[in-house]
């Protein structure tokens, strides 16, 4: 197939849609496809670039959550999209409603992916978040915007699939994970079990991975190490980047936590995961969490949020992965669980590493394929 892919920003690889869509481009390629890509500032064969668009306010609000939104040339999309099989578009925005138009002047089918949720823009807008309906209001501008034009919709959850049928999408709906790396995958020890972590400093490594954003709740964590009978042997790596660093660290000194705070590629990242002990995601809301699947998929047993707009709890083979939102008291007995309990947490961990499989990314695109293939 010859298939465009429609993304705003296509380099910041410190956001999860476009880390996804970065490795759906590539994996589709080596799958034999031809795929062109429409996006701000890029270069390369296939690649067809746009300039960054700037609105005022919503743009200031949107890089805090490393959102980019690109000029809709229409010469350069019609480029882009003229003599593809499909054009699929993973974002809301201006740009994507152009393609829609152009791709349907040009009798060329489309599909789009839900990757945003209402909930994660307003978390972190302040005030406007109390606004009455305010998210109501989004799901409809999203609608409007993009998805009514689409009759097939990639959604990455359940969760994500229940929470937009609700808002009365009609499109067909179809269930992909994001799909994690083959590299992302367990080291066994000579008895079966996942090996044990080595933390160089001989701490007990918590990690969580995440951006610093207030609805990603490293908050609740840090409060629950605090409460942990194994505070002083525990070492915190929150792994990431964001607006809320500042005030992560002051409540990490507040609660006097040993904490580690940055950023880690590929490489480094699976270095870390298979260091740790135990994984916790905090989120309140949650389109899928990639980095969660990750972790599990290296063998890590991992402890999540029981929110209801979190797509995490999915993950969790049993209660004893969850903990009641917002209670740090609860996260905190879960956490001592665990470490109190090696053998149940080594049989768990198993567990994880064959739950993971379901999620690989060779199974993502070979669904992905067959989205494209009915839209066609």
């Amino acid at each position: 197939m010859i298939i465009t892919m429609v993304i705003d920003d296509f380099s910041t690889l410190t956001n999860g849609t476009v880390m996804s869509a970065y490795r759906f481009v590539e994996e589709l390629k080596k799958r034999g496809h031809t795929v062109k890509v429409c996006a701000i500032n890029i270069e390369g064969e296939n690649m067809y670039s746009l300039r960054e668009r700037f609105i005022p306010i919503v743009s200031t609000l949107a890089l805090k959550q490393d959102i980019h939104f690109a000029v809709a040339d229409e010469t350069i999309i019609e480029n882009a999209i003229k003599g593809s099989d499909v054009v699929h578009m993973y974002l809301p925005w201006k740009l994507a409603k152009v393609c829609c138009k152009i791709a349907d002047k040009l009798g060329i089918p489309c599909t789009a992916g839900f990757h945003v949720l209402p909930e994660n823009l307003t978390h972190n807008a302040g005030p406007i978040r109390l606004v009455p309906f305010v998210n109501n209001f989004i799901y409809k501008f999203f609608h409007h915007k993009l998805y009514r034009y689409v009759e097939n919709i990639h959604v990455p959850t359940k969760l994500i699939a229940t929470m937009i049928r609700k808002h009365g999408y009609k499109s067909k709906l179809h269930i992909i994970s994001n799909g994690v790396s083959n590299d992302f995958k367990p080291i066994y020890d000579s008895e079966g079990f996942v090996e044990r972590p080595q933390n160089s400093n001989g701490k007990i490594r918590i990690l969580a991975i995440g951006r610093y954003a207030v609805e990603k709740r490293q908050d609740v964590l840090i409060k629950a190490i605090s409460l942990s009978k194994y505070k002083d042997q525990i070492e915190l790596v929150l792994a990431g980047r964001g607006p809320n660093e500042k005030k992560l660290r002051q409540l990490v000194k507040k609660y006097n936590i040993n904490a580690t705070f940055g950023f880690y590629n590929k490489e480094e990242l699976i270095d870390v995961i298979r260091s740790s002990t135990l994984y916790v995601h905090s989120a309140d809301i949650e389109v899928e969490a990639i980095s969660c699947i990750e972790t599990f998929a290296c063998g890590r047993v991992i402890i999540v949020n029981s929110s209801k707009k979190t797509a995490t709890t999915q993950f969790a083979i049993d209660e004893r992965s969850l903990y009641k939102k917002n209670n740090y008291k609860d996260l905190a007995s879960k956490i001592d669980y665990f470490l109190d309990n090696e053998d149940v947490r080594r049989k768990l961990e198993l567990r994880y590493a064959h739950l993971a499989e379901i999620y690989r990314i060779d199974n993502s695109i070979a669904k992905t394929e067959e989205m494209f293939k009915q839209a066609i």
